[in-house]
C-alpha cells in the first residue's frame, strides 16, 4: 500500500469503535491524523501521534480552524439512541455543520459513513436522519465516497455482544417480528479498510458495506447461542424497536443497555430487508476489490 507522509486526515471519533481501527490504518499510512469528539480530555491512545478537539458544533469557526490544511474529512458522528438534547434532528444539524466547516477550511474530499438503506420517507429517525445527510453531502460540492454499512461485528461492538449477555444471562429470547429479517454483517476491520482506502479515491461513490454472509435475525441469534453453547428458548414478540428495547430487559445499567442495543440492531435488520444496492456497486467483500478479503466469519468468533 502507497504511503501518504504528511497528508493530513481529520476523523471524527478517532477512539471510538470503527474510528480507531481506521485511525490504525492512516497512521500506517503515514497520514497526519486529527479527531474531532466530545472527550478531547479523555487518554489518547495514540499518544501524540492524534491531535485531539472538540466538536464546538455552535462554533463553526473553531471547527473551520481545525480542519483546515486536511485534505480528507472522514465523518463518523451520530447518535446512536435520541437521549436529552442529544436527537437526530441535531446530529443532522451538527453534521451540516461540519460539512459546511470542512468545505470553508478548503477540504477536498469527504468520507462519509452511513447507514444501509436510508430513507427521506422513513418513519424512523435514523434512517430519515441519514438519508438527509447523505443528500447534504452530495450537495455540498465537496468529493466524497459515501459507505452504507450494514451491521458492524468485533470484539467490541454492540449488537452481537448484547445479543450474547442475553442470551447468556436469559432462558428466553424475544425475537421481535417474525425474526425473518435478513442481515449481512461485516467485520469492522474491513469495514476500516473501505473508510481509509476511500481517502484516496478520486471518483465520487456510494458503496454498500456488507459481509459476505446473510443471516436471518433469528439465525444470527441461534448462531451466536451455538458459540455460547447456550440453549435458548425463541419467543416471537409482536412488540418492535423502541417499545420491544422498553420491555426487555428493562431498567438501565448493562440489562438496559442491552435490551436498547439489541432493539437498534432488530431496527437495522429491518431496514436492511429492501434491495441492498446494485451488484457492481457492492463491496460485499468488506473492501472493494480485494480478491482475498479478511472478512471473519460470524462462526467462530468470541464473544463479551
Amino acid at each position: 500500500m502507497t504511503n501518504f507522509p504528511g497528508k493530513t486526515v481529520v476523523i471524527t471519533g478517532a477512539f471510538s469503535y470503527t474510528g480507531k481501527y481506521a485511525t490504525r490504518i492512516l497512521l500506517e499510512r503515514g497520514y497526519r491524523i486529527l479527531t474531532l469528539t466530545y472527550h478531547p480530555e479523555r487518554e489518547n491512545t495514540f499518544g501524540d501521534r492524534v491531535q485531539a478537539f472538540p466538536y464546538n458544533f455552535d462554533h463553526p469557526e473553531r471547527l473551520t480552524e481545525v480542519l483546515q490544511g486536511a485534505s480528507t474529512l472522514i465523518n463518523t458522528y451520530w447518535v446512536r439512541f435520541p437521549r436529552g438534547d442529544s436527537t437526530f434532528e441535531s446530529a443532522v444539524q451538527n453534521t451540516r455543520t461540519l460539512i459546511a466547516a470542512a468545505k470553508s477550511a478548503g477540504v477536498k474530499r469527504i468520507v462519509h459513513v452511513s447507514i444501509a438503506n436510508p430513507s427521506l420517507e422513513s418513519n424512523l429517525g435514523y434512517y430519515k436522519g441519514k438519508a438527509q445527510l447523505e443528500k447534504a453531502v452530495v450537495e455540498s460540492g465537496l468529493a466524497y465516497t459515501i459507505l452504507r454499512p450494514t451491521v458492524i461485528f468485533g470484539l467490541e461492538d454492540i449488537l452481537i455482544n448484547n445479543i450474547a449477555w442475553c442470551v447468556r444471562h436469559f432462558p428466553v429470547f424475544a425475537i421481535p417480528g417474525d425474526g425473518g429479517y435478513r442481515i449481512r454483517p461485516i467485520f469492522v476491520e474491513d469495514m476500516a479498510r473501505l473508510i481509509t482506502n476511500a481517502v484516496e479515491q478520486q471518483e465520487n461513490a456510494v458503496l454498500d458495506a456488507v459481509g459476505p454472509e446473510t443471516y436471518t435475525f433469528e439465525e444470527l441469534v441461534n448462531e451466536i447461542a451455538g458459540q455460547l453453547r447456550q440453549r435458548i428458548r425463541l419467543a416471537h414478540s409482536r412488540w418492535m424497536g423502541k417499545e420491544w428495547s422498553d420491555a426487555c430487559p428493562a431498567g438501565g445499567g448493562e440489562r438496559g443497555r442491552s435490551g436498547r442495543g439489541v432493539a437498534h440492531g432488530v431496527e437495522a435488520a429491518r431496514g436492511e430487508e429492501c434491495e441492498v444496492g446494485q451488484e457492481d456497486n457492492r463491496a460485499t467483500k468488506g473492501n472493494a476489490g480485494n480478491k482475498e478479503p479478511s472478512q471473519k466469519a460470524m462462526r467462530g468468533r468470541c464473544f463479551k
